[in-house]
């Protein structure tokens, strides 16, 4: 979802205006963190399963409108509750990574967002300047 919504709504993107609906809860973590993965197969010898993840809850909305002002969009938004809105809630439990193996998310989400925008804004200029 989020390389496809900044490809749109980045300067050059196809979208003029956002038309979206849903209103649930996610969480995220951004892939630049990988010390839960080292931290798990380092400390963990488990076979119940744990789960990574920033361990916060975020609306999609508050979501979009984020990674919408960090890419300067300029368009209208426009949400529309009629349409299904899915799972209402989603977010992982990961209070036994950190009991487990003391992983803790660090990046907060406007810093992973924006650092997952500015390397997709460098990914789609190269891919621009091939293409050129």
């Amino acid at each position: 979802m989020l390389t496809s919504l900044c490809g749109n709504v980045l300067p050059g993107g196809m979208f003029s205006a956002l038309h979206l609906w849903a209103m649930r809860l996610t969480s995220a973590l951004h892939c630049g963190e990988p010390l839960g993965i080292v931290l798990a197969t380092e400390r963990y010898d488990g076979r119940e399963p744990v789960n990574l993840g920033a361990g916060r809850e975020v609306t999609i909305k508050q979501l979009v409108e984020t990674i919408v002002r960090l890419c300067g969009f300029e368009g209208e938004t426009h949400w529309d509750p009629s349409k299904p809105d899915g799972q209402p809630r989603r977010m992982l439990d990961t209070s036994r990574a950190k009991e487990l193996f003391g992983f803790e998310a660090e990046s907060d989400l406007e810093d992973g967002l924006r650092r997952t925008i500015d390397w997709y804004a460098g990914v789609r200029e190269q891919e621009l300047a091939k293409a050129a």
